[in-house]
């Protein structure tokens, strides 16, 4: 049986660090999306346009973005 190794605390994040992270690691399966500029509509909520190709079937709304939205979640 091993001992449990102490960890080194993570550093808090900030709201607009996370939201970045989420928009670099973004990227949609079906196109060569880009991701627009993040907002601060109001402090706390951040707003990100994600820009998909006139043909992606994300954008004409045929297929959910979730499993890509899932993907960058994991990544940052």
């Amino acid at each position: 049986m091993g001992r449990d190794k102490p960890k080194k605390p993570r550093r808090p994040r900030t709201p607009g660090e996370i939201v970045n992270a989420l928009a670099d690691a973004y990227r949609c399966s079906h196109c060569h999306s880009e991701t627009g500029p993040l907002v601060e509509a109001v402090p706390g909520i951040y707003r990100l346009e994600i820009q998909h190709d006139d043909s992606c079937p994300v954008r004409r709304g045929v297929l959910p973005d979730l499993p890509d939205l899932f993907r960058a979640i994991d990544a940052a």
